[in-house]
């Protein structure tokens, strides 16, 4: 495939610092190659730059595997000098980005970069080399500070983001804009009151200033620390635009919140053994992490199961339940003490002590409670019915209600005996043996 090079003859463009889109090779009937922005923005010695091209396709067919190359000489280097395009299509723009490191050592001044854009399919190769201007050292609008209230923000909260920042140029600078970008979907973050973006008139040389945004973390959002990006914008007194970058951290989080309750207990009685259950509930926005719980040694009781339990990680609104063993020698609480990390792996330890109920044997007898925690009320409620069915019975039956009770002993107390009585060995084993005759004979 023969190649054709064609070199374009235009106006010498000076790019140096501005953002605006400009046309570098033009083909009206081919192609259009537009110079985006530099990113940032002017060029320093030392610093890394990105160029941004877009490339048009103005034909009515698509441009198979196009290749764009950025040539470098001194005083840039590049990274990624040559970018493949499998497939334009008809009036589709792609874009296209280089990056390029500019030596320390270069002196302030107009340099060339080249970009060669080459169409295989169609045997065409078109180069243009345009000027960029690189100045001896950048505006500097140096970041004193950032300070955000509380330190720690809850899920919910609301916060206070405040920037300080001091000019530490001799010469003033101008429409300074300071921008938070909270659009990325990771960051639990919404201005309120205020927008994400700030502007200030001027500042003079040695001045600072402080600006602030008012944020609130989004309700579910998870405990961490969140970057957030900062831009500044800002011109010097020749009208150049300079950009800065930087991000903000934000620590979304704060202090485990928990209740601790006796959920079940069957040591009622003094000297007697009993179970108790207690339940640990996350009633926070705050996760808990690695929780255990232990019933520590008090001269009240003593524990007779293990001391410790262990109940793992506790989401907002959860809750866990740990069950012990202890003969409970005197009146008095329970000493508990939980262990627990948050979000942050920071461990917290905390002692509490608990109420436990105590009754005598006529409460106990009362309520129907046993050492084991069970009441003995559906037992007795089924009791009472059917007395109180058999009553009613015998009452039917001889029409006087102590005759009735008479009648409905009689025969209660005959069906018990009889049972008991076919329950005697001998009848145990007449009863089998009729059985197995039965089964035979079918």
């Amino acid at each position: 495939m023969n190649k054709i090079l064609i070199f374009l003859t235009l106006i010498s463009l000076i790019v140096p610092f501005t953002s605006a889109r400009t046309t570098i090779v033009s083909d009206s009937d081919d192609f259009r190659i537009d110079l985006v922005r530099f990113d940032p923005s002017p060029i320093t010695p030392g610093s890394e730059t990105k160029v941004y091209f877009e490339i048009t396709n103005l034909r009515s067919e698509p441009t198979l595997n196009s290749k764009a190359t950025l040539a470098t000489s001194f005083p840039f280097e590049s990274e990624n000098k040559e970018i493949l395009l499998p497939q334009i299509n008809p009036g589709e723009t792609k874009s296209v980005e280089f990056t390029f490191k500019t030596n320390k050592d270069t002196k302030p001044g107009t340099y060339k970069l080249t970009l060669t854009y080459s169409i295989p399919q169609r045997s065409k190769i078109v180069t243009n080399s345009f000027d960029v201007k690189i100045i001896a050292s950048e505006k500097s609008l140096n970041l004193i500070n950032f300070n955000i209230e509380p330190k720690k923000v809850k899920p919910g909260e609301e916060a206070v983001i405040k920037i300080a920042f001091e000019n530490t140029e001799d010469s003033t600078l101008q429409d300074v804009e300071v921008k938070i970008d909270l659009t990325n979907t990771t960051l639990p973050f919404a201005p309120i009151n205020t927008g994400t973006e700030k502007t200030i008139k001027s500042i003079n040389p040695g001045e600072a200033s402080e600006i602030s945004f008012n944020i609130v973390v989004l309700p579910d959002a998870k405990s961490n620390v969140y970057r957030i990006p900062i831009e500044f914008k800002y011109h010097d007194e020749s009208g150049n635009e300079f950009t800065k970058k930087d991000f903000l951290g934000v620590i979304v989080g704060g202090n485990p919140e928990f209740q601790i309750d006796l959920e079940e207990t069957s040591a009622y009685q003094i000297r007697n053994p009993g179970k108790i259950v207690l339940s640990l509930s996350n009633i926070g926005p705050i996760d808990i992490k690695f929780a255990s719980i232990s019933i520590l040694e008090k001269d009240n009781y003593d524990v007779i199961s293990k001391s410790r339990v262990y109940l793992g990680n506790l989401e907002p609104d959860d809750f866990e339940t740990a069950e012990f063993d202890i003969f409970l020698k005197d009146k008095g609480p329970i000493k508990i003490e939980l262990n627990y990390k948050d979000s942050f792996n920071n461990d917290y330890s905390q002692i509490k002590e608990i109420d436990l109920p105590v009754y005598d044997s006529g409460t106990v007898s009362k309520y129907g409670l046993q050492p084991n925690g069970k009441s003995q009320t559906p037992l007795i409620a089924t009791i009472l019915i059917i007395l109180t069915i058999g009553i009613i019975y015998g009452w039917t039956k001889t029409k006087s209600l102590s005759k009735g009770i008479e009648f409905f002993l009689a025969n209660f107390f005959g069906y018990i005996i009889k049972i008991l009585k076919q329950l005697s060995p001998r009848k145990i084993i007449n009863n089998l043996k009729l059985l197995i005759e039965f089964i035979k004979k079918q």
